[in-house]
């Protein structure tokens, strides 16, 4: 008996010192996995940093913004420091600001039959604009067909209210009154939520973008003006609104620009099994470059 305790005793201790062995490898493992992430969250950080300089030298540079600059260049993967970081910034002013719907607490008639177009042409439903436009705008008053005030918030999401006040990031979306996940998948790409009221840059805008600008523009007629800005960017406004494929259509002049002062980083770092993927938007000023907002998702 004496004998078979002893042996026991011994067991259990090699299974009491296999598992302090097991749980300390995993400790490690997991504080190496915590150092490496920092490390390459670090690492990113030097990535915005260098992302701020080409902004800043490309403002320096000349009066326009083109995809045919340095900044518009992908990174792929390259070594640094024990790792490896990658990346690519898009200029946000290429996409349909949505904080344009909205001027001085009214609808902008002329964004918002913009947004309609883009919808359109997205195979969604133009009306969301005035839905969009109603939850960003301070009232309560209906903006159009398709629109949502508080009164209907009330009788179909009890507790959600309009917000009365520009968007912060394109994933509030998800709380407008007809905005589903396949609608909201299908129109992130094209869109963005900037901080102010913001122009379009022609050199840089998204096929689908160039297309909402006036009724009747085709997919030729976008690549047509695509092609022409890859020859030569438009260094002023007039020299896109003159193009001659653009001549029987009526473009509201509003808004057109050839420069941009909001770019999105995204950057993607790894050491080890650490890995970061961080989003920063940058916005250019007259008194240098800043970063407005920076997190590890969608903004």
């Amino acid at each position: 008996m004496a004998l078979l305790t002893a042996l026991l005793i011994v067991a259990l201790a090699g299974v009491a010192a296999t598992a302090m062995a097991s749980a300390l490898r995993l400790r490690g493992h997991a504080m190496a996995n915590m150092i490496h992430r920092e490390q390459a969250y670090q690492i990113v950080l030097g990535g915005e940093a260098w992302a701020r300089d080409i902004l800043l030298q490309s403002q320096q540079e000349n009066g326009y913004d083109a995809l045919t600059e340095e900044w518009a260049g992908r990174v792929p993967p390259m070594p640094v420091r024990g790792g490896s970081v990658g990346g690519f910034l898009e200029d946000m002013q290429g996409r349909f600001n949505l904080n344009n719907l909205v001027h001085e607490e009214a609808q902008s008639p002329v964004s918002v039959g913009r947004f309609q177009r883009l919808l359109d042409i997205l195979g969604l439903d133009p009306n969301l604009a005035n839905a969009i436009a109603d939850w960003i705008d301070p009232d309560d008053i209906y903006g159009g067909p398709g629109g949502a005030e508080n009164d209907l918030y009330a009788g179909v999401s009890p507790g959600v209210r309009t917000a009365g006040k520009p968007l912060v990031s394109v994933t509030e979306l998800m709380q407008v009154h007809g905005v589903t996940q396949e609608v909201y998948q299908t129109l992130a790409p094209f869109v963005a939520a900037l901080p102010v009221r913001t122009g379009i840059n022609v050199n840089t805008a998204k096929p689908e973008v160039l297309m909402s600008l006036a009724d009747g523009v085709t997919r030729a007629d976008a690549q047509v003006i695509i092609d022409q800005r890859k020859l030569e960017p438009f260094e002023k406004p007039e020299d896109f609104l003159y193009l001659p494929v653009l001549n029987q259509y009526d473009i509201d002049t509003s808004g057109i620009e050839v420069f941009s002062n909001f770019y999105l980083l995204n950057a993607d770092a790894q050491v080890g099994r650490g890995r970061v993927r961080l989003f920063s938007l940058i916005e250019r000023t007259g008194k240098g470059v800043i970063v407005r907002m920076r997190g590890q998702g969608v903004i």
